[in-house]
């Protein structure tokens, strides 16, 4: 992923440093309408550094805000919320 290799070399005081990122895609082959289809799940996982002032969200306004969704004891599943 270009983009996450973009953002894990910026490094500014006003913006939160980007750790790294991890990709994994899973296939799985399924009857579709009487084919067979190779069905692909793909995760990916971007790291950000600790903001020891708060979450984010706190600081960001505008159009969007970054909101956390605790699935279970999975990792957060990250999405834009409009304000």
């Amino acid at each position: 992923m270009k983009e996450a290799d973009c953002l894990t070399r910026l490094k500014h005081n006003n913006i939160v440093r980007s750790l790294g990122y991890c990709a994994d895609a899973q296939g799985e082959m399924l009857n579709f309408e009487g084919k067979m289809v190779i069905i692909e799940e793909r995760q990916r996982l971007l790291c950000f550094e600790y903001l020891p002032k708060g979450r984010l969200d706190k600081y960001i306004s505008g159009i969007c805000s970054l909101r956390l969704i605790f699935m279970g004891a999975k990792l957060p599943y990250i999405s834009h919320m409009p304000v």
